[in-house]
């Protein structure tokens, strides 16, 4: 999943071959065209969409494998770079 913040788009996550969802986020700074890692997510997801909120970036549910795990964490971004934290998980 992506999200356009700060002159920036995020990649978030994602599928592949592999089982597990990746963990990775990295930033294209559209400005001047390089790439940058960000702090990885603290498990990987897929399938669900990035939500940009008062200067946030929100992932709900989603999957954790290849295939569909579900998970139900939310987790999110509060500043652009910075380590993404879990902040809920249940029924959302």
């Amino acid at each position: 999943m992506a999200a356009a913040i700060d002159g920036r788009v995020v990649v978030i996550g994602g599928e592949s071959a592999r089982k597990q969802a990746h963990v990775e986020v990295e930033a294209l700074d559209l400005g001047r065209g390089v790439w940058t890692a960000w702090p990885p997510l603290d498990g990987g997801r897929h399938a669900t969409q990035a939500v940009l909120h008062v200067g946030s970036v929100y992932l709900q549910a989603g999957s954790v494998t290849r295939g569909g795990t579900e998970t139900d964490t939310l987790t999110c971004f509060k500043e652009p770079g910075r380590v993404p934290v879990r902040i809920g998980a249940g029924r959302l």
